[in-house]
């Protein structure tokens, strides 16, 4: 495997903690303690994405302003038009990625949005004080079509997971089940339907910051700030292995769309390649090794489809792409 940085921007003046691949516009989104929402144009780099050659040129990006808090999570809605951004004073943002404007924003409260994900077309929130808010289909059918924010009837639509704050939420490639987690180390399985707790798994000693399904669902991974990852059976839940993989947190875990591999990003600065089928470490990206990031690695995405390009941030303020080769 050899793994070579092919574009280094900094961004901007703050860490950045938020990444999302957006298909609706081509683009890469990200943000962090800034004012404003940084978008990567990719466009101009399909030759790359085709071909891995060496960029000659850095991506374009621009600054969307309009922000209403900090961004700590990032997601694009099933019909690739909207973008939704998680802030850091219970705000919730809804982006048009056609005109770059912010269409409505909601009040949660004044916890944190640590976590956002899609499941059967209702958005699940995951909020610092360890509430889910369920914004179900029909109220962002509503909403789209000018449904005063205000209206909405939020306590209505949320449940306690845990006294502790929810940092990540990942759903079964079959969309069965779900997993929850974040400050308190336990993770929860979850029925979508039903919303029954199916399973607590216990183990990590620290916060769970990164949660993952295998692609072919047999596997549940965590991360956690205890700087381990837990691979647990999704059968049935029970542990599987342990791995002592970095010096400090696990902040995210991604699997590559089509091969035997999955990367860990840590609060170590390091970015690290592991099997999928042995779990042993084929590759570490840091700033001593590849020219990689100085600080906290926050956020992984793959760009591309055959032979995606990965895409990091950091701490640091940059965005880093990475070519593989397998």
């Amino acid at each position: 495997m050899n793994v070579q940085k092919i574009a280094d921007l900094d961004l901007s003046k703050h860490p950045l903690y938020s990444l999302v691949r957006a298909e609706g516009s081509y683009s890469l989104y990200t943000g962090g303690m800034d004012s404003h929402l940084l978008r990567v144009d990719l466009n101009n780099l399909g030759s790359i994405l085709r071909q891995n050659p060496l960029l000659d040129q850095d991506p374009e990006f621009q600054k969307i302003s309009g922000l209403a808090t900090s961004i700590y999570t990032l997601l694009e809605d099933p019909l690739k038009e909207k973008i939704w951004l998680g802030g850091g004073s219970g705000i919730l943002q809804n982006l048009d990625q056609k005109t770059q404007t912010f269409h409505y924003s909601l009040n949660l409260g004044k916890s944190p949005i640590y976590s956002l994900a899609y499941i059967s077309e209702n958005l699940w929130i995951g909020l610092g004080n360890g509430q889910i808010v369920l914004l179900k289909k029909e109220i962002i059918q509503e909403l789209n079509m000018g449904l005063d924010p205000k209206l909405v009837k939020i306590p209505e639509n949320s449940f306690a997971i845990s006294k502790e704050a929810l940092r990540v939420i990942a759903l079964k490639p079959d969309q069965s089940q779900l997993a929850i987690s974040g400050k308190d180390s336990q993770i929860r399985i979850l029925n979508p339907d039903s919303l029954d707790v199916q399973f607590t798994l216990e183990g990590h000693s620290f916060p769970v910051f990164s949660l993952a399904y295998s692609i072919d669902g047999k596997y549940l991974l965590s991360g956690s700030r205890d700087a381990s990852i837990k691979i647990w059976n999704a059968e049935n839940y029970k542990l599987i292995h342990t791995i002592p993989a970095h010096l400090f947190a696990i902040n995210h875990i991604l699997y590559h769309p089509n091969r035997p591999y999955f990367l860990t990003a840590s609060m170590d600065k390091s970015i690290k390649v592991w099997g999928s089928d042995d779990f042993k470490l084929y590759k570490i990206l840091n700033a001593e090794k590849t020219g990689g990031h100085i600080s906290s690695v926050n956020r992984l995405a793959w760009v591309g489809h055959s032979d995606p390009i990965l895409v990091s941030i950091s701490d640091d303020r940059r965005m880093i792409f990475w070519d593989f080769e397998f």
